[in-house]
């Protein structure tokens, strides 16, 4: 068996119809604020 560390999940895309209502609702559930957030592209 290899050593090999885990860093878990970095980036969690997901899209949502109100962006400023779904923030807050992620931070609650993730327990941290979003490092970087955008609508996104058409």
């Amino acid at each position: 068996m290899t050593d090999v560390a885990t860093e878990g999940i970095k980036t969690v895309l997901h899209p949502v119809s109100d962006l400023e209502k779904a923030k807050p609702v992620y931070a609650a559930l993730l327990g941290v604020d979003p490092a970087a957030d955008a609508p996104a592209a058409n």
